[in-house]
């Protein structure tokens, strides 16, 4: 089943390409044609996800995506819609060797009353091979992008969602943790040796 995010994805970026760190210097390390053409069949040859997906609570989504996994996600959503989806619907952009981290935050009913939290900011951490303590990796680019809700009764809500990108050279840190900042606190998700694979 695909996530509420990985659909705001793809609405969003997809199809037009998503906006990325230093894009005019990604195409010397972006997929190949054939990279392009696998993560195209995979996707139209499976419902995912194709990333690393996780929750907190009920209040907070967090998911995960390397390129491979973008384009999986687009040609999987496009086979849904009845829409072509060829090697030359892949923008320069969508190809690059970025990992892009979406928090989204949800409303949640406590005592009768809608919280609405806030994701403020994401960091990556871990340790470098070798290395005693972790370190934290700043994204290279933030947007916040309106996401909408809707509950079982039909009400609409708006919040924000938090998009970083970094660059993929963090997944050969161990031990490795995406950390969300949120309203009062923050959300841990641990990726495990066997989501690695999940986030090319």
């Amino acid at each position: 089943m695909i996530c509420s995010a990985l659909v705001t994805f793809l609405l969003t970026s997809a199809v037009a390409g998503a906006q990325t760190p230093d894009s005019a210097n990604a195409k010397a390390t972006t997929l190949t044609d054939s990279e392009v053409a696998a993560a195209i069949e995979l996707g139209r040859s499976s419902n995912g996800p194709f990333g690393f997906f996780a929750i907190s609570g009920t209040s907070l989504e967090v998911l995960a995506l390397g390129p491979i996994g973008r384009i999986a996600t687009a040609a999987a959503k496009a086979k849904r819609m009845y829409l072509p989806f060829t090697p030359e619907s892949v923008a320069v952009d969508l190809r690059a060797p970025w990992l892009v981290v979406i928090a989204s935050p949800r409303p949640v009913l406590i005592g009768g009353r809608r919280i609405e939290p806030r994701a403020d900011h994401v960091v990556i951490q871990g340790r470098a091979p070798g290395a005693k303590d972790p370190e934290t990796v700043q994204p290279l680019r933030v947007e916040r992008r309106p996401k909408t809700w809707s509950n079982a009764f039909g009400a609409q809500f708006v919040e924000e969602e938090v998009w970083a990108s970094f660059d993929r050279s963090v997944l050969s840190l161990d031990d490795l943790v995406i950390v969300v900042v949120v309203t009062g606190g923050e959300a841990h998700f641990k990726v495990k040796a066997k989501d690695l694979e999940k986030l090319r």
